[in-house]
């Protein structure tokens, strides 16, 4: 279980070890952390220091009661409504951007929950099939399909070396969108004109749509027809 507070971030955890024993163990990756917990939840309690490549290298064990009797202590002392506002405040920006972090993430599953009423449970992942690749010198941006809570998942993904020819968010790697549409919008504005490296078959005609919308004649000997009319020729 992670537990985020206004002390600190911490995992909460029973190693196979302790499974007869009803031991729990709290870590956190920052030691400052751990000694807040301590401090102010669990005094007396002494605070061990794992190995080296452990991410969480910091730790306490304690039984599993005194453990929930500090997290009702926590709770007892929440004294704020805004979470985020509180570790900014109480902690700096650094906690308060991993913070963010994680709400943004977790609000991206409520919209697309909300939107396609997914059941995670039912939800059966598929192997990312190619779409279409386009490039040029220095890097590419490639669409991806795969199958996500039995919804289209389209991926639009870049690998620009150069840092030249992507208009907006140079850092950008990766981004999932839930329509073709989408998708497509959040390609490069140019992409028509970039060189096509590959076009699933599947996808000629919707790709070929696109491409008229934006002022190419797919039936002139060009390099897209060169692709779209022979699947071979892919790269």
């Amino acid at each position: 279980m992670w537990l985020q507070t206004t002390l600190g971030f911490f995992s909460i955890q029973q190693e196979h070890i302790d499974r007869d024993s009803g031991m729990l163990t709290v870590s956190a990756y920052c030691l400052d952390d751990l000694q807040a917990f301590v401090s102010k939840l669990m005094p007396g309690c002494v605070i061990q220091y794992g190995d080296e490549n452990q991410s969480h290298k910091y730790f306490i064990r304690a039984p599993q009661a005194r453990i929930g009797a500090a997290i009702a202590q926590a709770v007892s002392d929440i004294c704020y409504r805004d979470l985020t506002n509180a570790v900014r405040l109480s902690e700096g920006d650094i906690r308060t951007k991993c913070l963010m972090g994680i709400e943004h993430q977790l609000s991206e599953i409520q919209h697309y929950q909300r939107e396609y009423h997914f059941d995670a449970s039912t939800a059966k992942d598929s192997e990312p099939e190619k779409i279409l690749e386009v490039g040029c010198e220095g890097g590419a941006y490639t669409l991806w399909r795969c199958q996500y809570c039995g919804q289209n998942v389209f991926i639009v993904a870049s690998n620009d070396c150069s840092g030249l020819w992507i208009d907006e968010d140079t850092s950008f790697q990766e981004k999932a969108f839930y329509s073709w549409d989408e998708a497509v919008r959040n390609l490069p504005e140019h992409w028509a004109s970039l060189f096509p490296l590959y076009v699933a078959p599947d996808y000629s005609g919707l790709i070929k749509n696109e491409l008229r919308m934006r002022g190419v004649d797919v039936t002139q000997e060009n390099d897209w027809k060169y692709v779209l009319d022979d699947p071979k020729r892919n790269s």
